[in-house]
């Protein structure tokens, strides 16, 4: 009867209290050293170690998907740029619409500009025709074929998959997340703080603009590096991001947008390289060596983004 007794007891308290849900599972032990065979206690600690384990389960996903009732702001939203080709000119915008596509201009046409095109995996796409491949061939190539222009058409055309590894290490990241035809999200929030610590570290000869690191969002207000830790942003009124993981850094960075002549000397991506690498051995794995500087973003809430909106974290 002690035995029982003792049953009784670990059950009750586990029910006041979902941090002892673990010294559940030791009911059954208790009740098969003292008489040998499942009861109807058996079974009901089963149903409730499942219950108790179901409820720890939908804290545990409502805590981490659900939008902040308080929130602070951090700064404004000084810059707004929308990237359509891979690699190519950014242009700026003063409002855009924020979708799970990424970044579009705010239109009624039926054609809008999205955020990227990306040539390093099988994606569809719909052929612009051949003016617009011959153009951009004569321009990029200086030859009258070599390159496409494709289109993506939203309501028809399939959604890339993460692959499970980048899953595996960055736990927010979903398959939503993923842009259209860019590296990974159609949104990358840089602040210009960051940016201008980054400018007290470099050689004096060697000078970087915003547009090197191809921000959608430039915020301005915040302390340096600050993005990294935000894990919930809001601009404007509606439109609500998740911080899913770093931005890591490549040579595009090297290049002036302006002439495109690349840094003889490949900065700022060295200075960056003895600063801002990644320590943590899991992303080091999926990431390599690249440096951080600037946060992949994925929408939670869409809505409209304009200059000047304000710029909101969630206030812990």
């Amino acid at each position: 009867m002690r035995n029982r007794e003792q049953c009784r007891l670990v059950v009750e308290e586990a029910k006041a209290h979902p941090g002892l849900q673990r010294q559940v599972v030791v009911i059954p032990m208790l009740w098969q050293k003292a008489y040998g065979f499942p009861s109807p206690l058996f079974w009901g600690t089963v149903s409730v170690l499942l219950a108790l384990l179901v409820r720890w389960w939908h804290q545990k996903r409502k805590s981490t998907n659900s939008v902040p009732e308080k929130w602070r702001c951090v700064g404004e939203l000084s810059e707004l740029t929308v990237f359509p080709i891979k690699s190519c000119a950014g242009i700026s915008l003063e409002e855009a619409e924020c979708t799970e596509c990424g970044i579009q201009t705010v239109s009624d046409g039926p054609l809008k500009l999205r955020d990227r095109i990306w040539n390093n995996e099988k994606v569809e796409t719909v052929d612009c025709g051949d003016t617009a491949a011959n153009w951009l061939s004569k321009y990029v190539l200086n030859q009258d074929c070599g390159l496409r222009l494709g289109y993506y058409l939203a309501d028809i055309m399939p959604r890339r998959v993460a692959a499970e590894k980048l899953k595996q290490c960055f736990k927010t990241f979903k398959n939503k997340d993923l842009g259209v035809y860019s590296d990974l999200t159609s949104f990358m929030l840089m602040t210009e703080s960051s940016i201008d610590d980054l400018r007290t570290r470099l050689p004096p000869h060697v000078s970087i603009i915003s547009r090197q690191f191809r921000p959608n969002f430039l915020v301005r207000g915040s302390l340096p590096y600050e993005e990294d830790k935000w894990k919930w942003i809001r601009i404007g009124e509606t439109a609500v991001f998740k911080n899913v993981k770093p931005c890591t850094r490549c040579v595009l960075t090297t290049i002036n947008p302006d002439t495109a002549i690349m840094e003889p000397k490949r900065e700022p991506l060295r200075t960056l390289k003895g600063y801002r690498q990644l320590t943590d051995p899991a992303m080091l794995k999926v990431e390599g060596s690249s440096p951080a500087l600037g946060i992949h973003l994925g929408l939670h809430n869409s809505g409209t983004v304009r200059v000047g909106d304000s710029i909101f974290v969630e206030d812990e």
